[in-house]
């Protein structure tokens, strides 16, 4: 036979004295079960989060995934014969080598951990750089991008995705924006 006792914090539902003792300890754990529901879904949905940041993604973009690598294009400096990040002046793009995001692993990274690249050539290299980029005189150069993972889309096209590839340099913007573009590119 089992003996069910009150619980030992004594709530409501143990020290009210017109119900048995079975009544008042199954109202107890009724309620205790209710309350670690609760606080399961409440942990769920905040775990969850780290997945998948909605709550925490800027107005104006969306979180985005490409499943398969897909081609988008960038614009970065030229320094010393080699390609470096306009805006922290210290990420270097070699041909055939892939970054990853320096933050996130196998959840979204975080969008500043993430490289930002436009799917058309004529969208990178009319883009406008945040004021405090490192390297906004310097000499400019137009790339080719393979992109994949869980990342991030603004309303405007451009992509913030944590895993890319330089695959090939197209040429040189101009001042005006203007990009030089070999015959292989023309039309893309």
């Amino acid at each position: 036979m089992t003996v069910l006792l009150p619980c030992s914090h004594l709530c409501d539902a143990c020290t009210d004295d017109s119900a048995g003792v079975s009544a008042k300890v199954q109202r107890c754990v009724s309620r205790q079960k209710r309350k670690t529901q609760l606080a399961l879904v409440t942990l769920k949905n905040s775990r969850q989060s780290l997945f998948v940041p909605e709550l925490l993604v800027p107005d104006g973009w969306s979180t985005a995934t490409l499943s398969q690598p897909h081609t988008l294009y960038k614009v970065v400096a030229a320094v010393d014969g080699r390609l470096v990040s306009l805006f922290d002046g210290v990420t270097q793009y070699k041909l055939g080598q892939t970054l990853h995001a320096k933050r996130g692993g196998a959840a979204w990274a975080p969008l500043d951990a993430c490289y930002f690249a436009f799917p058309t050539m004529q969208q990178a290299a009319s883009a406008i750089l945040p004021q405090n980029s490192q390297l906004a005189k310097a000499p400019r150069m137009l790339i080719e991008v393979r992109c994949h993972g869980k990342g991030y889309l603004h309303r405007n096209d451009m992509w913030a995705v944590p895993h890319m590839t330089t695959v090939g340099v197209i040429g040189q913007i101009t001042e005006a924006a203007e990009v030089a573009v070999p015959a292989r590119y023309a039309g893309r």
